[in-house]
Order: C-alpha cells, then sequence, then structure tokens
C-alpha cells in the first residue's frame, strides 16, 4: 500500500499577529475614563486657590484644573504605557513593540478629534474649545511622533536584516507602501509645524495640517495589519463627520455694517456687525469665528477662519468688535499696506463672510453669578474682552467693588474706544460709586496727536496662536516695562498727567500718561476687600500679552485669587 504524502499547514500569521488588538481597545477605554474623569474635574473640581494651602500646591491644583498639557498628558500616557511592554520579548519579539507604536497613534486620535469639537456638546456646560488648544497642540505632536517612529524603526529593522530584501518588503508590498507614504506625510506636517516655519506661512501649516489628518485617518486601515476599522475608523470618520456638520450647520452669511478706523495713528479698529448673526443671549467676553469664504468654496475648508471677542453685551443693538489689525506699515502709508499686505486679514464693508458659530468664554459659571469683589487688566485689544465683562458686573447691584485697568501705547487707541462707548450711547454714571472705575495707563506722551511707530511682526494668519499657542501678537510689544516711568516714551516738555477727560464718564474713567505702573498698588483696595468677602467672590481677569498675563498669574498666586487669562491676539487681531 503506498503512503500517501505528508502535507504540512504552514499558519498564514505568526503567532504575534495579533497580540495588539487588546492593547488598542486598552488604550481606547483609558481615552474613555480619562474623558469622564475630565469632565468630572471641570464639574466638581476646585480651581479656587486655598489661603490655607501652599503656594505649590495651589499651583498644581489650579495647572490640573487647567488642562495643562504637561500634567494632563504625563497622566494620560502613564496609563497608557504602563502596559505597553507586556509578555513579549523586545529582542526577539521586538515588531510586536513596532506595531504597537503604530496601533497606539491610531487608537488616540478620537480622544483627539473629540477634545477638538466645536461646540463639544459633552463638555460645554464646564469647558469650550479653547480650553483645549495648547493640550491638542502637543497631543498632536505626539500622536504623530509615534505614528512616525513606528515607520522609522521598521525601515531601520528591515535594512540591517541581511534576509529581508528592504525594497521588497516597503515598496512592493502595497500595505508597507502606503505606510511609508504615510510617514513622508507625517514627517512633512512636523517639518511645517516647527515654530518659525508656522509662523512664516501659517496657512501652508493649516493646509497641510489638515489634509494630512484626514490621509492619516483614511490611509491608516488599508496599510494595518490586522485591520482597524472597526471601531478606530469608524469612530473617527464619526467624528470627523460632526466636525464638517458643526461649520455648515450653524455657519451664516455676514456682511459688516460698519467700519471706523484712523491708520494715520492707530491700527486699533471698531467694527460693527448686525445683532441678529447671534442668538438672543451670549455670555460676556464669547467670541465668534469668521471666514472670508463662503461654505460652498473649498478655501472655506482648507484655510483658517479668524477669531474676533465680541465687545457687545446680548442687549446691545449691534455686536461690536474692538481689533488690532496687522500692519507692515510705513509711517504715512498705513491704509494701502494694510490692504495690500498678504500676510493679513482684515474685516471690509465691501466684502461678504460667513459666520462659522459663536462660543463662550473660558470662564466659570460661578464667576458670573457669585463675584462681587471683580478686578479687570487688559492691554491693547484686550479691551474686547475686558469691556463687556466690566459692564457686566457693572450693571449688577450686588457688586462691592470693580476696576477695569487698561494699557495702551498711545492716546488715539483710548479715542476710539471712547468714540465707541458714545456712539452707542453707553454712559455709567447712573450707578457710578466710588467702588467702581476705570485706569487708562498710556506709555507713550498724552496727546491726541501722538502717533505710535508700530512695532509689528510679519504674520502669516491672524489666528496662528489662537489655533496652535505659538505667541507672537500685535500687543507683545505693549511690555509692562514700557509702563515704568523711566522706560516710557519720554518728553522733557511732557508732565505726567492724570485726567478723566470725558463729560459723559469723566468721574468713572481716569487716563494716566507715563505714570510707573505696579498692579499691587493699584489694586490695593481689591486685595483689601477680597479678605472681606468669600473667596468665590473674588475674580481678577486678565487679557492682554505674555508679560502682562504672567504678572496677573503671579500676583493671583500670591494673594490667593481665582484668577482667568486670556492671551490678546484671542481678541482680534488674530495671527488666537
Amino acid at each position: 500500500m503506498k503512503e500517501s504524502p505528508l502535507i504540512t499547514l504552514v499558519k498564514r500569521h505568526s503567532e504575534t499577529h495579533f497580540a495588539n488588538i487588546k492593547y488598542g481597545y486598552y488604550v481606547l477605554i483609558i481615552s474613555l475614563v480619562y474623558l469622564i474623569g475630565l469632565a468630572l474635574l471641570r464639574a466638581f473640581g476646585r480651581r479656587t486657590p486655598s489661603r490655607s494651602s501652599s503656594a505649590f500646591k495651589n499651583k498644581i491644583i489650579y495647572r490640573l484644573y487647567d488642562i495643562d498639557p504637561a500634567i494632563h498628558l504625563g497622566i494620560l500616557f502613564f496609563a497608557v504605557l504602563v502596559p505597553f511592554y507586556y509578555h513579549y520579548s523586545l529582542t526577539t519579539q521586538s515588531t510586536v513593540y513596532l506595531k504597537r507604536l503604530g496601533r497606539l497613534s491610531y487608537a488616540l486620535i478620537p480622544l483627539n478629534l473629540f477634545l477638538t469639537l466645536r461646540p463639544n456638546w459633552f463638555l460645554r456646560k464646564n469647558c469650550t474649545y479653547t480650553d483645549f488648544i495648547p493640550f491638542h497642540k502637543w497631543f498632536s505632536r505626539i500622536i504623530t511622533v509615534i505614528g512616525l517612529l513606528h515607520g522609522i524603526f521598521f525601515i531601520i529593522k528591515w535594512a540591517i536584516d541581511d534576509n529581508v530584501s528592504l525594497k521588497q518588503k516597503l515598496i512592493l508590498k502595497t500595505f508597507n507602501f502606503v505606510g511609508f507614504i504615510i510617514s513622508i506625510l507625517v514627517l512633512f506636517l512636523l517639518i511645517c509645524s516647527i515654530g518659525p516655519m508656522r509662523r512664516y506661512n501659517y496657512r501652508l501649516f493649516y493646509i497641510v495640517h489638515n489634509l494630512v489628518n484626514v490621509a492619516f485617518i483614511l490611509l491608516t486601515p488599508i496599510h494595518s495589519r490586522p485591520g482597524v476599522k472597526f471601531p478606530f475608523l469608524l469612530l473617527n470618520c464619526t467624528l470627523l463627520f460632526i466636525h464638517i456638520i458643526n461649520r455648515i450647520v450653524f455657519a451664516k452669511s455676514l456682511m459688516i455694517l460698519n467700519k471706523n478706523a484712523n491708520y494715520s495713528k492707530t491700527n486699533l479698529v471698531h467694527v460693527r456687525l448686525p445683532r441678529a448673526i447671534l442668538p438672543d443671549y451670549f455670555e460676556p467676553g464669547s467670541h465668534i469665528r469668521i471666514s472670508p469664504y463662503r461654505r460652498i468654496n473649498p478655501l472655506y475648508w482648507l484655510l483658517p477662519s479668524h477669531p474676533y471677542t465680541i465687545a457687545s453685551l446680548a442687549e446691545d443693538n449691534s455686536i461690536d468688535l474692538i481689533i488690532k489689525e496687522t500692519s507692515t506699515a510705513e509711517p504715512g502709508s498705513q491704509i494701502e499696506s494694510l490692504r495690500s499686505n498678504p500676510k493679513s486679514f482684515h474685516l471690509d464693508q465691501e466684502k461678504n463672510y460667513t459666520l462659522i458659530n459663536s462660543y463662550p468664554p473660558s470662564v466659570p459659571e460661578e464667576c458670573y453669578s457669585q463675584g462681587t469683589n471683580i478686578a479687570i487688566i487688559c492691554g491693547g485689544s484686550g479691551i474686547s474682552f475686558a469691556l463687556p465683562l466690566f459692564r457686566h458686573f457693572f450693571n449688577k447691584e450686588n457688586v462691592k467693588y470693580l476696576k477695569m485697568i487698561w494699557l495702551i501705547k498711545n492716546y488715539s487707541e483710548y479715542e476710539l474706544v471712547l468714540d465707541y462707548l458714545k456712539t452707542n450711547g453707553l454712559t455709567f454714571e447712573k450707578k457710578l460709586s466710588n467702588n467702581k472705575r476705570i485706569s487708562v495707563f498710556i506709555s507713550g506722551e498724552y496727546t491726541a496727536e501722538t502717533r505710535l511707530d508700530e512695532i509689528t511682526t510679519n504674520i502669516d494668519d491672524e489666528n496662528s496662536e489662537y489655533e496652535m499657542g505659538s505667541f507672537n501678537n500685535e500687543d507683545e510689544d505693549l511690555s509692562i516695562s514700557n509702563f515704568n516711568s523711566e522706560n516710557a516714551d519720554s518728553n522733557d516738555n511732557t508732565p505726567e498727567t492724570s485726567h478723566s477727560p470725558t463729560k459723559e464718564n469723566g468721574s468713572l474713567i481716569e487716563v494716566k500718561s507715563k505714570h510707573s505702573f505696579t498692579l499691587s498698588n493699584e489694586l490695593k483696595s481689591f486685595n483689601n476687600e477680597s479678605a472681606q468677602v468669600n473667596q468665590n467672590e473674588t475674580w481678577l481677569f486678565s487679557c492682554g500679552p505674555p508679560s502682562l498675563l504672567q504678572l496677573s498669574k503671579k500676583y493671583c498666586n500670591d494673594e490667593r485669587i481665582n484668577f482667568s487669562v486670556r492671551l490678546t491676539d484671542y481678541e482680534g487681531k488674530r495671527k488666537e
């Protein structure tokens, strides 16, 4: 009898082929747990600096509440990396860990997409999307670096293995070649995201950022073995779809009603929009995002929109913006340069725009309802955030102390805001008291003819800081050092002045020129009042360049005072 030949069956996949599937699910579960923890933190967490705790403990508590990237990313990646090295040998089964890097990068994308939703209905009550901008910036970079390392390590592994053809592995195998293309795209994105490159041409970065993200989401399932179509591709595509729907459903056509500008003296301008573009109620300090393109235009989706803080209150008859326009002009040619400068964005009456949506400020709800001892300090275009807050608290009967400090470079900026108040019939005299006041500090000469030699940055887009957190803005040269008497612009014939130059609000607004500025001196009454009221009733708001925000944060940490800060380029001259 003839024996039948021996048939040997070879497994299509090695025993480690499916080793990372459970790890991908684990990362997804950690992402969900992080979101739940974040929602609980913002709903029940304490951001108030305790007067009985140490300054270090208060700082950690605030950074945790404020979604500081260093702390939150540290917690998140500690959780996802704890089981990263498990069971398999790093020397003999290194492929498992190289594949695990790739799955980790893709499994983290749903969390990143979810946190950047505008609006985010799950976290809307206690968070705004602006709270996540620093986190998103660093989280995105880490995800792309992990994905890039996955590709680089595989190329190195194949290159040093004499038993493997690099060409056959990398080029001839379709799914590996797709991965190689993804790596090239990710590398290009990382190059474009480097600070100098991003600031030089933010629009290029923004286009590359969006296109590479979409390519990464759609091409990775073709490359991945085993597949990631469910649940990761499904989740990512669903979240992308929600992003698209948000930019369609909430968008409205927009026309500029009026624009008040005097480029020969200042690049601070007042823009008026129709009241009907916003809902009946919006919080003081809210902002809008505007695109110069219609929704059917591909550039609406490819290029960034521009955020502007609303200087009005919900009860006003119009929506007003007080913004700084980027200028690279030489003296005497402001208008021409502003209009022709390709690296700037300006709102003009003769053009149509699209309002993408309105967004609440990153201000806790209890501040509006419980605040009775309020200080607001702002610089330059930060007045657009400070003024509606001042008006809101000014109209409240239970407010015991209210002071707004505005630091500017020349008197023309004050004139423009004064004109805005007059045009809208905004006077404060009927409810005026000794504990409610506005102080305006001018670093230059106190004269209506003073002309500011603007120090500007060649900015590609008014949006770059707001999107990615690079600190370049029109108010950055408004340094606190300019308000020290020895550093202020000096003129031997111009004495220090302190005036209340308006008839309507003369006893409310005090304008000071060439006075040295010390925050602790200006807020003595505020600090004294804070010791007599509940800690939740005392708040300091600050909006301006980084030097001003750092000064405000230090003051609040030292005095154990609640604070909310915002960078000026959020305000509108946005390159936020």
